[in-house]
Parts: C-alpha cells; sequence; structure tokens
C-alpha cells in the first residue's frame, strides 16, 4: 500500500502524541497489517442467558409391539397367593422404588408387570416359602397426564416457552433445572431428551429457538456508539460500524482488529484493512461477525494482532479474576509460557 511520505510522519506524529498519553506504543509503518490465516472456528449458534426456546412434547400413544414398562407416577397392585395380608396397591416413587412389607423398597422402574413379579418374588425367597406374586398395572402414563395439563394450550397445543435465566440455567416441567447456556441447540434437545426418557421412554422433544438474545457482537475504539449490539442476521464489520454510528475522524480503518472465539474458548485475534473494503469495495476485506465477537477501531495502526491482544485486552483484566471463572463473554487470558 502506497502512502505519501509527508502523511506518513504525520500519522507518526500523532501516533506518538496518542501513545504517550494513552498507554503502550504501537508501532507504525508502512505495510501495516498482519497477514495472519483465518482459523475455522465453531459457527453453528450457542444459547446464551435471555433466549427463548420453544420445547415440544411428542407422546408415543398408538399401540406397540414391546410390553409396557413402568415408570414414576404409575400405580401398581401387588398380590401375595400365599399371604393375602401383604396385598399393597403401590405408586413408583421418583427415585424408581416401590415399599412393601417386611423387606422395604424395590426398585420398580423399567421392569415390565411380569418382571417386577419375578423380581418381587426373588427378594422375598429368603422370607417366604415358594413366594408367588402378581403384579396388576391400575394406573399408568402418570407423569404424561400430568406434564399434559401443564403444558397444554389452546395457541401451542403442547408445547412451552422457556427462557434462559442469567445464570444460564433452563427450567423445564418435571425435572430439574438444566444449564443451557454455551450448548448448540442439538446438545441442549439431547440433554432435556434424556431426563424425559428417564421419566417415561415415550415421550421425546423437539426445541426450536424462538427469540435470540445472545448473537452480539461488540465494537469499541474510534466509533461514535461504542457498545454491544444484537445481530438478527448476518453482519458484517462495515455494517456493525454503521450500527455503531459509524467511525469518528481519528479512526484508522487499515487495521481494524476483530477478536473470536477458537475452538478451545481462548481469542483469536486477526487485523481487517477496511479501507480496501470501503475504498476499493473489495468486499473480501469485510468479513461476516461470529456471535461474541469484539471489533476493535484504533486511532494508530496496529502491527501485530497478538501484540494489541497482550496489551490492551490481557493486561487490562485484573489477575484475581483468574480461575474466578469470570470468562466475559469468553476467556481473554491467554496462555503464557513460564519464564
Amino acid at each position: 500500500m502506497h502512502i505519501n511520505k509527508k502523511y506518513v510522519l504525520l500519522i507518526m506524529i500523532m501516533g506518538l502524541f496518542a501513545a504517550s498519553c494513552a498507554g503502550p506504543k504501537i508501532t507504525i509503518e508502512n505495510d501495516t497489517v498482519y497477514e495472519q490465516p483465518v482459523e475455522v472456528v465453531q459457527s453453528e449458534y450457542l444459547i446464551g442467558p435471555g433466549d427463548k426456546i420453544e420445547l415440544m412434547y411428542h407422546i408415543l400413544e398408538s399401540p406397540v409391539d414391546r410390553e409396557y414398562t413402568l415408570n414414576v407416577g404409575d400405580v401398581v397392585k401387588v398380590e401375595f397367593y400365599s399371604h393375602p395380608d401383604m396385598n399393597r396397591q403401590v405408586a413408583i416413587r421418583p427415585d424408581g422404588n416401590i415399599t412393601l412389607p417386611l423387606k422395604g423398597d424395590i426398585f420398580a422402574l423399567g421392569l415390565t408387570p411380569a418382571e417386577l413379579s419375578e423380581t418381587i418374588e426373588e427378594f422375598y425367597g429368603d422370607t417366604l416359602r415358594e413366594p408367588m406374586v402378581t403384579v396388576t398395572l391400575i394406573d399408568f402414563n402418570v407423569a404424561i397426564r400430568e406434564l399434559k395439563n401443564e403444558i397444554t394450550s389452546l395457541s401451542r397445543g403442547q408445547s412451552k416457552i422457556v427462557t434462559v435465566r442469567p445464570d444460564g440455567f433452563v427450567n423445564f416441567p418435571l425435572i430439574d433445572d438444566i444449564k443451557a447456556a454455551g450448548l448448540t441447540l442439538t446438545e441442549l434437545k439431547s440433554r432435556v431428551e434424556t431426563r424425559y426418557k428417564e421419566i417415561n421412554s415415550s415421550l421425546s422433544v423437539s426445541l426450536l429457538l424462538e427469540e435470540m438474545r445472545s448473537n452480539v457482537a461488540y465494537i469499541m475504539g474510534e466509533v461514535k456508539n461504542p457498545g454491544m449490539y444484537l445481530m438478527e442476521r448476518p453482519v458484517s464489520i462495515t455494517q456493525l460500524l454503521a450500527e455503531a454510528g459509524g467511525e469518528l475522524y481519528t479512526a484508522e480503518l487499515s487495521t481494524i482488529i476483530v477478536i473470536s472465539r477458537r475452538r478451545d474458548g481462548r481469542p483469536m485475534g486477526r487485523l481487517v484493512n477496511l479501507d480496501r473494503a470501503i475504498g476499493e469495495a473489495n468486499i473480501g476485506n469485510d468479513i461476516l461477525l461470529r456471535q461474541y465477537d469484539v471489533v476493535y477501531v484504533p486511532r494508530t495502526a496496529i502491527t501485530k494482532a497478538d501484540i494489541f491482544i497482550e496489551q490492551y485486552i490481557n493486561r487490562l483484566i485484573p489477575n484475581v479474576f483468574r480461575g474466578a471463572g469470570v470468562t466475559f463473554g469468553y476467556d481473554l487470558h491467554r496462555e503464557r509460557p513460564e519464564d
């Protein structure tokens, strides 16, 4: 890139003055763009606080070839042929057990009525002489009926809208809270469905992202309105710059830095020459932003992205936050080799 010598000298004087007032010195060279390969990172949307998710339930009620297995809430009648005084009608508790006379708890969840009969006979083999037991299913799919009553509405049918809380957890009917922040929709579906299968094997779910509130990018530096911006569509650097009111006259667009999250969660910085994208209509120099990207528009040219991260990001975050679980969207601290 050809630059007039007087222009370079003027920028150098202004840069040295700004650096002396504002902090670390940033070297200015003719070729300021550091050629760093763009690393491919995970692009699937990650769920975050404020996101709204529609949870749709699918309950298999048609006849099946396999025998019915007992679930939480089901009620069975246990009859002892030779000891009718021990007969009981019991419900399967959330821990999967039922309680019977003399022997106490016995695990019933996931068994068929016939399998439970055999298990009880073995259970009482050391107490009763040749125990004969019959298990009759009295009430079944109780948990599913409760779920239907809770989620069914005239507007949405058998579905429910849930919101990711600020702590990253989501509350689902009948199961405990699940950590959703940082997961993809596919990963969350797998976890939720596994938990519901523990209650009833005929229950499956579908998840739909109803509203995105965590697909954000940050812009800072020499712009009119720095801050966080929600990306409801694919957004490039120039579009985010426009949403931020445009650059200030002090901005250096030839070395805008973009900090992205790598696969391992650590930051990856790269420099973008937006002068070419705007001045030469070269869209190859304008990139689409990813979730949680940080765009910094400098006042003076930056020579290397990794030096900038060290000077302006890592050293600004107090060491007390290390190991405390504070991530600032993602961990900006880099692994440093030991001296």
